[in-house]
C-alpha cells in the first residue's frame, strides 16, 4: 500500500502540471524583451514565422486582422497584426498604463 501512495504522490502533480493549459513555459514570456524581439520584426514576417521567431502568442485576437498578442518584460505587450496569413502590417508595444508605441518594421 505504501508503494501506491507514493506512486500516486507522484503522479499526481505531474498530472496537474500537463493540465495546466499553458503550451509555452512561463519563464519564455518573463524572459521576452520588446527589444529582443524587434530585431525580427521585418516585414516579410508571416503568422508562421513570428510563431518560429517568438513562440506560440500568448493571445489570437483581431476582427479582419489576425493579431498575435506577446507578454514581455515589465507588464508590456506586443500587438503584431496580419492580414490573415500575410506578412505583417504593423507591430506596436502597449505598456501597463496603456500607452503604445508603434515598432519599426526593418526590410
Amino acid at each position: 500500500m505504501p508503494t501506491r501512495l507514493r506512486a500516486l504522490a507522484l503522479i499526481v502533480p505531474l498530472a496537474l502540471a500537463a493540465c495546466s493549459g499553458s503550451s509555452e513555459p512561463a519563464a519564455v514570456a518573463e524572459s521576452r524583451t520588446v527589444a529582443s524581439m524587434v530585431p525580427k520584426l521585418t516585414k516579410r514576417l508571416t503568422p508562421a514565422g513570428a510563431e518560429a521567431a517568438f513562440g506560440k502568442p500568448d493571445e489570437t485576437t483581431g476582427s479582419g486582422l489576425l493579431i498575435y498578442v506577446y507578454r514581455a518584460e515589465a507588464g508590456r505587450r506586443v500587438f503584431l497584426s496580419f492580414p490573415g496569413f500575410a506578412p505583417i502590417v504593423s507591430a506596436r508595444a502597449v505598456d501597463e498604463s496603456g500607452a503604445s508605441q508603434d515598432l519599426p518594421l526593418g526590410e
